[in-house]
């Protein structure tokens, strides 16, 4: 067995113990890193409790089964963020939607709308919710089990944690 594989089989068994019934929203689900990360949180969550999204639509049919549950959203639109969470109840959000340097070179200010203002929605829609402390009525998800009280948490890793402790804070590889 694999060090990830025995990783993931121990936060696996973690999670199982602790009881929780997390709902996660991931953003950016369909991009370099949300494709192979998808597959590992629906082992650890459970398939139903996690909502991919991106503003990207799966190519096809057989994509979009693979893929399973998932929504369209732009995280520079609050109100579709604020929508996304409330309909699927999200008590956890791993933001990954973000414009890479390639892009976001020849596209400054929609890296900017997407990297920064899509962050800052995400944290601000989660805030509101732990404020509310409720979440509206979903045409979605009725089920009557889930703690409606509960906030939101969110993980948005950095590119340079990505590369591990090794990696120069300055002139970063981009391999």
């Amino acid at each position: 067995m694999s060090a990830s594989s025995r990783w993931l089989a121990h936060l696996k068994q973690k999670y199982a113990a602790s009881g929780a019934q997390d709902r996660v929203l991931v953003t950016g689900a369909f991009g370099q890193i949300g494709r192979d990360f998808l597959p590992c949180l629906r082992e650890i969550f459970g398939t139903k409790n996690v909502i991919a999204s991106d503003v990207a639509k799966p190519q096809s049919e057989t994509e979009a089964r693979k893929i399973g549950r998932w929504v369209e959203l732009d995280v520079t639109d609050k109100g579709a963020v604020k929508d996304a969470m409330n309909s699927f109840k999200v008590n956890r959000v791993i933001h990954l939607a973000t414009m890479l340097s390639a892009v976001g070179e020849k596209l400054p200010m929609k890296a900017h709308d997407v990297n920064v203002q899509g962050t800052l929605n995400i944290f601000e829609v989660a805030r509101e919710i732990k404020q509310n402390k409720s979440f509206t009525k979903s045409s979605v998800d009725t089920s009557t089990s889930w703690k409606e009280t509960q906030p939101v948490s969110v993980f948005a890793p950095s590119s340079i944690a990505v590369f591990g402790p090794s990696t120069p804070a300055d002139m970063t590889p981009d391999d």
